[in-house]
C-alpha cells in the first residue's frame, strides 16, 4: 500500500509527522516504509494553485494507492467543537466511512454568516485544497480521503484576523498581530490548532500504522 498524505502547511504536518515516526527525506518531504506500506507526506501549500502545482510535481509512475487530504478545517455544522475530526470519504471505495461532508473554497470563510450560507447547502466543514487531491486520486482510478480536524468553529469570527484579503502569508498574518485588539482570537484559534494538530495525530497514527 502506498500512500500519499497532502497536508498544506509546515505547522500542521508538524504533529503528523511526530506521531507517524516519518523520516525527512527533502524539504516538505517525509516517509516511512514498514510492513509493505509506504507513507509519504507533502507540505502542499495553501490553497487549490499550490496543491495541484504540488501533485503535478511529486506523482511519478510509482502512484499512490490511496491519496489523502489532511489538516485544519473550519467546522460550518455548529454541533462540531475544536479538535473533531472529520472523514469526508465519499471519493473513496466500500471499507471507509464519512463522518461528514468536507468542501473546498477559494477562499477563507471568515464570518458566521457565510458558515451558516454554506450549512444550508449540507456542508459540515470547508477547507482549501481536498478538491485538487480528489481530482489526482480520480484521475489514476484510486480512492481519496479528507481527514480535516476542526480548528476554528462557527462562532469564530476570522475577520479580524485575516482581514478582508486572501492573503493568508506569514507576513499579512504577522501584521495584523501588530494589533493588540487581535490577541484575544488569535490566542483562541492558536489553542484550538494546536487541539486539532493532536487529534488528527492521534487519528492518523492508529489508521495508519495501528499497534
Amino acid at each position: 500500500m502506498n500512500v500519499l498524505l497532502l497536508v498544506p502547511t509546515a505547522l500542521e504536518a508538524r504533529p503528523l509527522i511526530r506521531a507517524l515516526k516519518l523520516h525527512r527525506q527533502e524539504r516538505g518531504r517525509y516517509s516511512r516504509i514498514e510492513n509493505q506500506k509506504q507513507v509519504t507526506l507533502i507540505v502542499s501549500g495553501v490553497g487549490l494553485s499550490a496543491t495541484e502545482q504540488c501533485l503535478q510535481a511529486v506523482l511519478t509512475d510509482d502512484a499512490p494507492t490511496l491519496f489523502i487530504s489532511a489538516g485544519y478545517c473550519g467546522a460550518v455544522n455548529p454541533g462540531l467543537k475544536p479538535g473533531d475530526v472529520l472523514v469526508d470519504a465519499r471519493a473513496a471505495a466500500e471499507g471507509f466511512t464519512s463522518t461528514g461532508r468536507i468542501a473546498t473554497v477559494p477562499a477563507p470563510v471568515r464570518t458566521p454568516g457565510e458558515r451558516a450560507a454554506l450549512q444550508l447547502l449540507g456542508v459540515d466543514a470547508v477547507e482549501m485544497e481536498g478538491d485538487a487531491v480528489v481530482r489526482a486520486a480520480r484521475e489514476r482510478k484510486v480512492p481519496a480521503l479528507r481527514i480535516r480536524a476542526v480548528s476554528d468553529t462557527p462562532e469564530d469570527d476570522l475577520t479580524r484576523l485575516i482581514g478582508n484579503l486572501n492573503d493568508l502569508s506569514g507576513w499579512a498574518i504577522a501584521r495584523r498581530l501588530l494589533h493588540p485588539g487581535v490577541w484575544p482570537l488569535a490566542w483562541k484559534l492558536a489553542r484550538q490548532s494546536r487541539l486539532a494538530g493532536a487529534r488528527l495525530a492521534v487519528f492518523l497514527g492508529k489508521m495508519l500504522f495501528p499497534e
